[in-house]
């Protein structure tokens, strides 16, 4: 194999073979994805078997329709892709800040004045009892204005809402005061004792006990009141400031899993897990000091989702762009298919063009030969006084014009040459490397079937009528589809799933003050445990259904796109109709072409023949003077026309051939197609022989 670089060629081919196997990559092309260098020639000898090899894996064209037909791969795979289990994860967080609205600040000063006034009123009752007590001897009597009302506690006028003061642990607001007087019971005494002095005494003695404790009482309340109001002064204090923005954290992590099936039917999955804090700007997190009360939440939810095409995207709407692919890649791999005919076809024209501009090179050549030898003979019978000095002139006349068409011949040549190296891909830096045919034309003549059969033939085997006819199953999908989507859009869900909640407790700077502290420990709410306590809560079920309609009124997007599929699915029947009719006609006058070809040629070579024993004898008979000069230059000249005129019957016979073989789609022949070992065959041996 006189090339530098050249791959796969089947296992066992060799240069000296006469048929080929080679690798054409269809099934898969990305395993000839990478852009290849130009080849270079190690010597100029090329044989058509070499030629057609480096054709199928260096012509750019071919390396194109490779490519073309990995975009369509790519395409495949992406339609596929539609159908895959698709898992997505989405953390996220988020961070919204509000003002305050004009209710929520009134909420917050009418807490805040609530405090204010507790402290204030307390402290005015702890100055109340404290005056009581200074009479001694005398019952103390609860301070005026001091009553209950239900769980309210009303001191002048104004209520003081009693979960307002429990938040004052340790204080029991029932041993405040007691709302009977005492001197009311005193009067009851006395009034059923009347004029008895034993029980007047006894009465006497139990209403100074009785006075003793209340005071005792007195001083006791005293002191709650002094709390109450130490500790609302207090509470007011660690309250702050009033808040005028709410700032609100989440932390999300969502796990999503959807499917799509080829029925327009989809299925979806999600696990949620969040995290919220909610506060005032610039309050810690314990609600005595002025946090906003509410917790951090920890909301969880498992979900699963169902969504029913009723309408509009349903059945093989969802995946004709699927089967559209599958089609369109079975039509792109007949493309290649085609074209790697269809360059192997211009290859075997370009190395019979080089041929025949070969074989005229050196026909002339030894024409030239021959004048020189008719130049020496001449000259020889003018020194022998047979022939006037004068003839010699006109055979070198003749040979210089010889000479001439050599040197045309030659520039044919070199385009023959450079012909072949631009339908093969060569590279080409040195006049030296360009190729050179190592073989030439075969002179066995086939016969050929009959048209019909080769009609039939060829449109069973070319593959560019096969790749219009899986184009237009491609597009035949696509037309039904756009008609199936004429339908108006009608989705019903369905979703239903778990959830679950956590509240994590309050922090507390001061736990000691908590009368009843949480078994579990407050959490942040960026801290993962949070999560993990959401998701050892009980889970509730939910279910929610719902049905979506599309209803565009004039349906204008579906109608035109039906439209456009149904222009385009007609023109590529009109482009396979017409195809089918050119290959019959072309078959047809190929055919009568190449018996027209081979009856010229076979006159040809009888001529030729006829040609060469005349020009012997004509030889003989000059050199004994029985025939002119005159003649014998006329008989070479008749020759050598004939003799090129073979070489370009040649040419034309075995290019129609070629032709032949190329419109009936057996110039190559493939195997183990759409597999991973599909291989192209070329057998040269009715074209060239060694």
């Amino acid at each position: 194999m006189m090339v530098v670089a050249a791959t796969g060629v089947a296992a066992g081919s060799s240069a000296g073979q006469s048929a080929i196997r080679m690798r054409t990559h269809a099934l898969e092309p990305a395993e000839a994805l990478e852009v290849r260098a130009p080849v270079k020639l190690e010597a100029p000898e090329l044989s058509l078997t070499e030629a057609v090899q480096l054709t199928v894996f260096h012509n750019p064209r071919i390396q194109l329709a490779k490519q073309d037909l990995a975009r369509s791969l790519g395409q495949l795979q992406q339609a596929k892709g539609a159908f895959d289990h698709t898992l997505g994860l989405a953390p996220g967080f988020s961070w919204f800040n509000q003002e305050l609205i004009d209710s929520e600040l009134d909420q917050i000063q009418e807490f805040h004045d609530t405090l204010a006034r507790t402290a204030e009123t307390f402290s005015e009752l702890h100055q109340q009892f404290v005056k009581a007590l200074e009479n001694d001897g005398q019952e103390p009597l609860c301070p005026a204005g001091l009553d209950f009302d239900n769980d309210d506690i009303v001191i002048g006028g104004e209520s003081l809402a009693t979960d307002v003061i429990i938040r004052f642990r340790g204080i029991d607001i029932d041993l405040i005061c007691d709302s009977n007087d005492v001197r009311f019971t005193r009067r009851v005494l006395e009034a059923a004792a009347g004029s008895n002095l034993q029980i007047a005494r006894l009465l006497e003695e139990q209403r100074s006990d009785l006075v003793e404790r209340r005071r005792s009482q007195f001083r006791l309340r005293s002191e709650i009141a002094e709390e109450v109001s130490t500790k609302a002064a207090l509470a007011l204090e660690r309250l702050g400031p009033l808040p005028m923005d709410v700032t609100s954290k989440q932390i999300s992590i969502d796990l999503r899993w959807v499917k799509f099936f080829r029925s327009g039917i989809s299925v979806r999955g999600d696990i949620s897990l969040k995290s919220q804090k909610d506060n005032f700007d610039d309050k810690p997190l314990d609600p005595t000091f002025g946090r906003l009360p509410i917790q951090n939440r920890f909301p969880n939810f498992l979900t699963l989702g169902l969504v029913v095409p009723l309408g509009k995207g349903r059945g093989e709407s969802a995946s004709a762009s699927e089967r559209a692919s599958e089609a369109g890649v079975a039509a792109r791999r007949d493309r290649l298919r085609h074209l790697i005919s269809a360059e192997v076809f211009r290859t075997t024209l370009s190395y019979f063009n080089l041929i025949a501009a070969w074989d005229t090179v050196l026909l002339l050549e030894e024409s030239a030969e021959r004048h020189r030898n008719l130049v020496e003979i001449t000259e020889d019978l003018i020194e022998a006084d047979e022939i006037p000095a004068s003839q010699i002139n006109r055979v070198r006349a003749q040979t210089a014009a010889v000479f001439e068409s050599g040197a045309a011949s030659r520039l044919a040549l070199l385009d023959g040459r450079f012909g072949l190296a631009d339908t093969i891909g060569l590279s080409v830096e040195k006049l030296v490397e360009a190729p050179l045919p190592s073989e030439g034309f075969t002179m066995a003549v086939s016969g050929e079937p009959s048209a019909d059969v080769l009609i039939d033939l060829a449109l069973e085997e070319r593959r560019d009528a096969r790749a219009l006819s899986q184009a237009q199953d491609a597009q035949q999908f696509l037309t039904n589809a756009a008609r199936a989507d004429l339908k108006r859009r009608i989705d019903f869900l369905a979703t239903g799933g778990l959830s679950t909640f956590y509240e994590s407790p309050y922090f507390r700077y001061l736990p000691d003050e908590v009368d009843d502290p949480p078994s579990d420990t407050p959490l942040r709410f960026y801290n993962p445990r949070g999560f993990y306590r959401s998701t050892r809560r009980d889970y509730k079920p939910f279910f929610r259904v719902q049905l979506t309609f599309d209803l565009p009124f004039k349906n204008n997007v579906a109608k035109g796109r039906l439209l456009r599929e149904q222009s385009l699915l007609t023109t590529s029947q009109i482009d396979l109709t017409d195809l089918e009719r050119s290959v019959r006609n072309n078959v047809i006058e190929v055919r009568g072409t190449l018996g027209l070809a081979v009856a010229a040629l076979q006159a040809r070579r009888e001529t030729v023949a006829h040609y060469d024993d005349t020009l012997e004898t004509a030889r003989a008979r000059y050199q004994n003077g029985d025939i002119t000069l005159v003649d014998m230059l006329i008989t070479e000249e008749d020759l050598l026309r004939e003799q090129l005129e073979l070489v370009r019957d040649l040419q034309i016979y075995l290019s129609i051939l070629s032709r032949l073989r190329f419109e009936t789609g057996t110039i190559v022949t493939y195997e183990q197609e759409n597999t991973s070992l599909e291989f192209v065959s070329f057998d040269p041996s009715m074209y060239v022989v060694p």
